[in-house]
């Protein structure tokens, strides 16, 4: 039998909720409820039958040949890929059907004697990303990346492109499922509202965007510069809206992107980031917004030191304070308020202990990129002017 467990990207990272089994004919629904079922390591909330291999609750009265197990998603147990590990988990779970079902025909579904495993897993938003590998032939840097492609609506329009430097913790495939950085702007939802690409780079493990000794961009970085320029002219995008997002040492990514070429983006979100003073002034115009912790020591004090030099290059600079334990409406109020107020450059700060202060650096992504409307600032921003991409 197959069994595929169901993840969801969240903002505590990728989570198995749900298994769906799949069984050789169609199954009655009004035998089917959770009492028909043992799963051991994890909590069982739900059981329904579906005639499709995923999660629709809206056919929860339906025959078919699938039965949906919906789990406790916020045990410790669904994380499949904890902060400091590199291989994503399989789901360590067994399930057993208890008791005897019918099928659509009327005959008995015996319960099983043996447990069952998940097979294969399933995330419906990082599944829609293309994964591609790269040759810097200048660089000889080989780069794994991942780029989701909008659904086109006409063979000549050009779409936005969101460009996400990952952290440090993301190296890899965490890239996509360590946060929300990349994928939030996948959703359905989002691509309603916001059709756009989305490119995300991945550094190899145990390598870095950026030195942290000297500040100095590394190969993979280069490779990743001129990997830029590549989608652009490969893909259907609309060069006035190019949009850079970078977290922890994508952050210093993001900055020294920006730095190398300031005329091709539109607006950066800087999430928990930081980089060299030297070529500062060529961000003095740029619109960017940075987000950090006062709990966090690793950046608060540097991106202070940026945003001086800045102002002493004329950069007019907008600095609010947010509580980033508010979700929602009271979130997407406090960014209505700091919008209220002129500046291209953006700072902030998250108060004390309003993010967790073990996790001040590594959360410090989640009241940003969750809040809807930092996600209309960013793509309400156009440029009025096409520069070339040559550095």
């Amino acid at each position: 039998m197959k069994i595929i467990g169901i993840n969801q990207s969240t903002e505590n990272g990728e989570r198995n909720i749900a298994a769906v089994l799949e069984y050789p004919q169609r199954l009655s629904a009004d035998y089917v409820d959770a009492g028909c079922f043992a799963v051991e390591g994890r909590s069982l909330l739900d059981a329904y039958v579906s005639d499709e291999a995923g999660i629709n609750t809206d056919k929860k009265s339906c025959n078919g040949c699938y039965v949906v197990l919906m789990l406790d998603a916020w045990q410790k147990e669904a994380e499949t890929f904890p902060l400091m590990e590199q291989v994503r988990r399989m789901p360590q779970y067994t399930i057993r059907q208890t008791r005897e079902l019918a099928y659509e025909d009327g005959t008995a579904c015996p319960a099983w004697t043996k447990p069952k495993r998940v097979t294969e897993m399933r995330n419906d938003v990082t599944d829609k990303f293309q994964s591609w590998v790269y040759y810097d032939a200048k660089m000889d840097q080989e780069i794994d990346y991942s780029l989701y492609v909008p659904v086109r609506k006409a063979a000549n329009e050009r779409y936005p492109l969101v460009i996400y430097w990952h952290g440090m913790h993301e190296n890899g495939d965490k890239s996509l499922l360590h946060s929300l950085n990349a994928t939030i702007w996948t959703l359905p939802e989002e691509q309603k509202e916001r059709p756009c690409y989305v490119l995300v780079p991945k550094c190899p493990p145990d390598t870095v965007w950026i030195s942290r000794e000297n500040g100095e961009p590394t190969g993979i970085f280069e490779a990743v510069c001129e990997l830029i320029q590549i989608i652009m002219k490969r893909e259907s995008i609309d060069e006035l809206r190019i949009y850079n997002i970078g977290y922890d040492m994508g952050g210093m990514a993001a900055l020294e992107c920006l730095k190398h070429y300031p005329d091709l983006f539109t607006a950066s979100l800087v999430l928990a980031g930081w980089c060299r003073n030297e070529g500062l002034e060529v961000l003095a115009d740029q619109k960017i917004w940075m987000f950090g912790s006062e709990d966090d020591g690793r950046v608060l004090a540097k991106n202070l030191c940026i945003l001086n030099t800045l102002m002493e290059e004329g950069a007019t600079v907008n600095r609010a304070v947010w509580d980033g334990s508010l979700r929602g409406e009271s979130a997407e109020d406090q960014a209505w308020n700091q919008l209220l107020k002129d500046g291209n450059i953006k700072q902030t700060i998250y108060k004390k202990d309003s993010i967790k202060n073990e996790c001040a650096h590594e959360d410090g992504w989640k009241p940003a990129v969750t809040n809807a409307v930092i996600r209309r600032w960013l793509f309400a921003q156009k440029k009025v002017k096409v520069s070339s991409v040559e550095g």
